[in-house]
């Protein structure tokens, strides 16, 4: 199983949090020699779907970006490919824009544990697996150690694949083990907004205080 030269991690990122630098971190450790884009969505599908909007613009959760995670690594990159791609976004979408910028680099994509489980969901997910290697974390250690074949076939339960592409599809997963923050995008923001302080840890100074100078998540206007 070859592992990726390029893994991308997608996301609202409403705020970026300590949860998500963790994943990214796992990643780096795992694969030396990847370089890991983070991708802020414009307005990512399942968003759109369910009539949600982010509560800030796409500059703002940029620039939130950068503050969390560009001092992780030098292999680490905030990437706006997904600024062009049409509204609402999928992710088959990004794959395909990453395989034209990037041609012939080995792709990963890196994703939560509940991702994961819904994956089989996803549009054409059969596509995105046979272009990109997942590399799943799960929400704890125990969980990740617990990880195994029957949860994948679980995971893409909606594909309705044979056994024998199955097989050879789990070839192309990671599981990643490792201790991930808790945090929570929805929690924070709205703690934020009861005039409290996201939990302790939860976010990266530099992002609090970004926060806290332009008055994010004090309402529920889109900023």
């Amino acid at each position: 199983m070859s592992a990726p030269d390029l893994i991308f991690f997608g996301g609202t990122f409403d705020p970026p949090h300590e949860g998500h630098s963790g994943c990214v971190g796992l990643a780096l450790e795992r694969f030396p020699d990847a370089t890991v884009l983070v991708i802020p969505a414009k307005l990512p599908a399942s968003t759109f779907d369910a009539g949600k909007e982010p509560k800030t613009n796409y500059e703002t959760r940029v620039a939130l970006c950068s503050l969390a995670f560009s001092s992780l690594s030098t292999r680490v990159e905030i990437s706006r490919i997904e600024e062009q791609l049409p509204v609402p976004n999928y992710s088959v979408m990004t794959v395909k824009a990453l395989e034209d910028k990037y041609p012939g680099k080995s792709l990963g994509l890196l994703l939560g544990m509940d991702q994961f489980e819904n994956f089989g969901a996803w549009q054409r997910a059969y596509e995105i697996l046979s272009k990109v290697s997942l590399i799943v974390v799960g929400r704890n250690a125990q969980e990740s150690i617990e990880l195994d074949e029957a949860r994948f076939f679980q995971a893409l339960e909606n594909l309705k694949l044979s056994s024998a592409d199955s097989d050879a599809l789990y070839k192309k997963v990671f599981f990643l083990q490792g201790q991930i923050c808790p945090a929570s995008s929805t929690a924070i923001r709205l703690q934020i907004k009861s005039g409290n302080k996201a939990q302790k840890a939860w976010l990266s100074p530099k992002v609090e205080t970004y926060i806290k100078n332009h008055n994010l998540y004090l309402t529920e206007e889109h900023k």
